[in-house]
């Protein structure tokens, strides 16, 4: 099931890029308060949100003697857009990449 497990490097090196009305403006970091900065992400493949809860109830905490918590949401795939964005060529080369890494986790 778990697909990646990562983290950002510190806000400092990142910037933030805000979209208004014909402009963007760009924000660098650092970025405060901390806890509203993501700290890290557990990429799993479920079958449905039923079994990422479920995976996710087993975990050992991740906050070790303090309290947090862990949001669940589902990424975008190719299916989710329209077909003049997401071709059937597009995603049949997502498909490819999937099989791919598939074959080099030896599942």
């Amino acid at each position: 099931m778990l697909l990646s497990a990562e983290g950002p490097q510190a806000s400092g090196k990142g910037a933030r890029i805000r979209f208004g009305k014909g402009a963007s403006s760009v924000e660098q970091g650092p970025f405060t308060p901390a806890e509203s900065l993501i700290a890290g992400f557990w990429l799993i493949e479920a079958k449905s949100k039923d079994d990422a809860v479920a995976w996710f109830s087993r975990c050992p905490n991740p906050y070790e003697d303090s309290q947090g918590e862990i949001e669940i949401c589902q990424a975008f795939g190719s299916d989710d857009f329209p077909s003049e964005i997401a071709s059937e060529e597009l995603k049949a080369q997502e498909q490819a990449m999937r099989d791919a890494a598939s074959r080099l986790r030896g599942s």
